[in-house]
């Protein structure tokens, strides 16, 4: 099951289109959100000026297109990579932003909208930390070495962006997420990934393999292909101190 299309001809870049002025954040655990983690969502509804809408474990299916369903092997992953599926999911079919629960700085997000709808980006996000891209550990070393290179330069974080809908980088970061279910879809129905970053976790699937080894290779392809057009880097920033 996968969403499809291909970036292989990037062709031109995305219409001038509204965005939805939403940010889609996600608390899927059983578990009470910890205060910190309110603090976080409180202060982002205070200061986003756009719509935040929370999903809780009881609305995921709420979200789900009913001619495009959640890869069956969504149901087989931890909290944290569901929200990783969930984020290129909700991004390409619907558009707008989306958010881990992290201390963002005091800046509204509507500017990072106005920016994105007038232009022929694809996105808007976070300007990546230098020297910085989740890759597989068998990533050709010499692309590897390029990637991180200009991470500062042309990357964004995998924790906070904002997309047009059904764009071809929306459609082709969902459908190799797809296609990498695909892949561990029958070890994942015998070993569900339960644990959050625990080794021990007889699950197949690394814990950046869903999102970070797909985006940070994909965001370098778009932005050099385009002379980093394609993505636009003005999304307010985020403290990954004492956000748990």
């Amino acid at each position: 099951m996968q969403a499809k299309g291909s970036l292989q001809a990037l062709g031109p870049l995305g219409a001038r289109v509204q965005v939805p002025r939403v940010i889609y954040v996600a608390w899927l655990s059983k578990a009470t959100m910890s205060p910190n983690r309110r603090s976080s969502l409180e202060k982002l509804r205070s200061i986003a000026k756009v719509h935040v809408r929370l999903i809780l474990r009881d609305d995921v299916k709420d979200v789900e297109v009913a001619s495009h369903p959640f890869h069956p092997a969504f149901w087989h992953l931890c909290d944290v990579l569901k929200s990783d599926y969930l984020r290129a999911y909700l991004l390409h079919f619907y558009g707008g932003a989306w958010a881990d629960l992290k201390p963002f700085e005091d800046r509204s997000w509507d500017v990072a909208f106005d920016e994105l709808e007038h232009s022929q980006a694809y996105g808007n996000g976070v300007v990546e930390r230098e020297g910085w891209a989740a890759l597989p550990a068998d990533f050709d070393k010499e692309k590897a070495q390029k990637i991180r290179g200009d991470a500062k330069a042309l990357l964004i974080t995998n924790c906070a962006f904002i997309f047009k809908a059904q764009t071809p980088f929306t459609m082709e970061w969902l459908s190799s997420q797809e296609r990498k279910l695909d892949v561990h879809a029958a070890e994942l129905a015998k070993h569900p990934r339960r644990l959050d970053r625990d080794p021990r976790d007889p699950s197949p699937l690394r814990w950046e393999e869903l999102q970070g080894e797909i985006f940070h290779p994909l965001v370098h392809k778009v932005q050099i292909a385009s002379g980093g057009l394609a993505i636009l880097r003005t999304v307010p920033s985020f403290s990954t101190s004492n956000y748990m």
